[in-house]
């Protein structure tokens, strides 16, 4: 997914073919506390007894435009994502662990489309619309 040119695409490497689609504006989704977001509480997972033994977590509640619900932790230092859960009115509850983060890209590279993406022509939905789906549509 490359938001500022505004397109996904689909890598099939192996028959060097790929889909392209319009991303909308509205797709992208930072991954952060929202801003107005409630503080809910701070947790220590495993113990903060012993050195290195424990991983201090703080809780965020809020709501989105929508009215759907979530819960969200992050790392105290460095505000890495832990988990997240997401209630949707009516379809039921998403939850999302995050593990193995790591800081920084080590190769910018792996996001520049393969030369055989090149000539992919814009894949048109099934609604007629030139746009990849809302992340969250995926679970509905």
């Amino acid at each position: 997914m490359l938001y500022k040119e505004g397109v996904m695409y689909t890598i099939h490497r192996h028959d060097q073919t790929c889909e392209k689609t319009a991303l909308s504006p509205s797709s992208f989704e930072p991954l952060g506390v929202p801003s107005d977001a409630s503080f809910m509480s701070q947790i220590a997972l495993g113990t903060l007894a012993y050195p290195q033994q424990g991983l201090l977590v703080n809780v965020w509640t809020g709501t989105f435009p929508d009215n759907s619900g979530y819960l969200m932790s992050f790392t105290d230092v460095g505000c890495l994502p832990v988990s997240g859960f997401y209630q949707q009115k009516d379809r039921g509850m998403m939850i999302l662990s995050y593990s193995d983060n790591v800081l920084g890209v080590k190769d910018p590279d792996v996001f520049v489309p393969p030369p055989f993406c090149q000539s992919a022509k814009l894949k048109v939905n099934g609604d007629g619309e030139k746009r990849a789906p809302f992340f969250f549509s995926v679970f509905q």
